[in-house]
């Protein structure tokens, strides 16, 4: 059994949700998840368990082809999801791994395609008072009319 930071290897245990869905601890659980089938594929050609190879084999194959990295994918973790997501509903011993797999990309899917991306100034509220001590405009440089002022005559020339 695995007990790190991010997932568990236990088919019976609920698997942990990513907290953070920085770049770097996608990028970890990505690379956990991938050691984990690893390691299920070998301890299941050491049963003969012909079956459940075939499936991990697969599935590990896919998540190789579809790595994460840094930046957040959505077609990339998409294609994960619906490999996972016929592994979970599978009648066999690691439904419930896959499971919790497959819930945790579709909550980073989510996460992603969450409105607005950015965020908006709440109607109602006060705009920042302007700089300059509170007056509507910048000043005028010195020598030129101030702005919205009329246009002075030019001095007559000697």
């Amino acid at each position: 059994m695995y007990n790190e930071d991010l997932a568990y290897l236990e088919e019976s245990a609920p698997f942990p949700l990513i907290e953070a869905w920085s770049g770097v601890d996608l990028v970890e659980w990505h690379t956990l998840i991938e050691r984990q089938l690893t390691d299920m594929v070998e301890r299941y050609v050491k049963l003969k368990n012909n079956s459940y190879v075939d499936k991990l084999r697969q599935v590990l194959d896919v998540w190789r082809q579809n790595p994460i990295d840094g930046s957040i994918n959505v077609e990339t973790i998409s294609v994960l999801q619906a490999a996972t997501a016929q592994l979970a509903v599978d009648p066999w011993k690691l439904s419930t791994y896959f499971r919790a797999i497959e819930t945790n990309l579709r909550r980073i899917i989510a996460s992603e395609q969450e409105l607005p991306r950015v965020a908006e100034e709440p109607a109602g509220r006060a705009k920042p008072t302007p700089r300059y001590g509170g007056q509507k405009e910048a000043p005028a440089p010195t020598g030129a009319p101030a702005q919205g002022a009329p246009p002075t005559e030019a001095p007559p020339e000697k």
